[in-house]
């Protein structure tokens, strides 16, 4: 069974983060913040749902670590990959819900089904099917699979910093595209609680 957290890990982060982003109403913020730059209420808005996704990183190193007693290869290659992996996803799934509202979230849901089928994180991504093969380089989960392999297991010669670049580069990404073209709308205090917005 422990061979299967290099695919599960990566689910509960993805799932954590849309959950922490469904919290809040991503494109409104106050009025207050108007005059203020854009990487502040960027990060403003993303501070709440930013710490529940560490704390959920943090939980789920303490599951690996002292529940199920896993012997981890590279302990702080681990926690720095799970900790990054949760905000880049949590700024991917944030960028998705900010341009497209509700139907960027379901869309983040559809993505993590077609990563976890192309991630080659449970089997072989080549038994998968051509499809998910060809698809399967560009998707962040593959990177985070082979990255938490590196780590926990020694796999691919522990080469886990090039897969936590690649999924850091992602979030950054998605954080520099929502600050620079994201359009904030600036509402009253009461206004702010989570609705359905499309």
């Amino acid at each position: 069974g422990i061979g299967f957290i290099a695919n599960v890990i990566p689910a509960a982060l993805w799932l954590g983060a849309g959950i922490a982003v469904f919290l809040v109403n991503l494109r409104a913020l106050p009025r207050q913040a108007k005059p203020f730059h854009p990487a502040a209420q960027w990060l403003g808005k993303l501070l709440f749902p930013g710490i529940l996704v560490v704390i959920q990183s943090l939980l789920l190193l303490f599951m690996i670590w002292v529940v199920l007693k896993v012997d981890v290869v590279h302990p702080w290659a681990l926690a720095c990959t799970i900790v990054s992996a949760g905000l880049a996803f949590l700024c991917l799934i944030s960028a998705f819900t900010f341009f497209m509202g509700d139907a960027g979230k379901a869309l983040a849901m559809v993505l993590l089904a077609l990563q976890m089928t192309s991630s080659g994180g449970v089997m072989p991504v080549e038994l998968s099917g051509s499809f998910f093969a060809t698809l399967s380089p560009w998707l962040p989960i593959t990177w985070l699979a082979h990255g938490l392999k590196a780590t926990l297991f020694g796999a691919f010669e522990s080469t886990w910093f090039v897969a936590w670049l690649q999924v850091s580069s992602v979030g950054i990404c998605a954080a520099v595209l929502t600050m620079v073209f994201g359009q904030w709308r600036f509402v009253s205090l009461r206004q702010l609680r989570p609705r359905l917005d499309l």
